[in-house]
C-alpha cells in the first residue's frame, strides 16, 4: 500500500533544505539613516521639488490615450503629490500595475516618508 502524499519523499529533499541559508537583518549606517530620513521629510513637504526641471514644449494629454508621454507622466505626478497625505490611497496607487512607473514609485517613497519608523 502506498503512503499518503504527505509522507512522500523525493531524492534531494533533504540536501536542499540544508543548503537554505536564513542570514540576518542588515542595517544601514547611522548617516544613511540620517540621510534618508532628512531626503524623506524633504519629499514629503515638496515632492516637485524632486523633479528636473523641463525647458522644452509639451504636448497634449487626450483622453483616448496620450499625445505626448512626458505629459501624462507629469499629470500622473501631480495627482501623485496632490494626495501625499492620503496613505490609503498612495498604498493603492503604488500596487497598481497600470500607470507609470515614475508615479508608482513617487507614490512609495511618500508612503515610506509617511510611516513613523524609518529602521532600514
Amino acid at each position: 500500500m502506498a503512503k499518503p502524499p504527505a509522507e512522500v519523499r523525493f531524492p534531494g529533499d533533504k540536501n536542499r533544505r540544508k543548503r537554505l541559508r536564513v542570514r540576518g537583518i542588515k542595517q544601514a549606517s547611522k548617516e544613511i539613516q540620517r540621510r534618508l530620513e532628512k531626503n524623506l521629510d524633504a519629499l514629503l513637504d515638496n515632492p516637485e521639488g524632486f523633479l528636473p526641471e523641463i525647458v522644452g514644449e509639451l504636448g497634449k494629454v487626450s483622453l483616448f490615450g496620450s499625445k505626448d508621454p512626458m505629459a501624462l507622466t507629469l499629470k500622473e505626478l501631480e495627482l501623485v503629490s496632490s494626495k501625499r497625505n492620503d496613505v490609503r490611497w498612495l498604498k493603492k496607487r503604488m500596487g497598481m500595475r497600470s500607470g507609470g512607473d515614475i508615479a508608482r514609485s513617487l507614490a512609495g517613497s511618500l508612503v515610506a516618508a509617511s510611516e513613523e519608523d524609518l529602521s532600514t
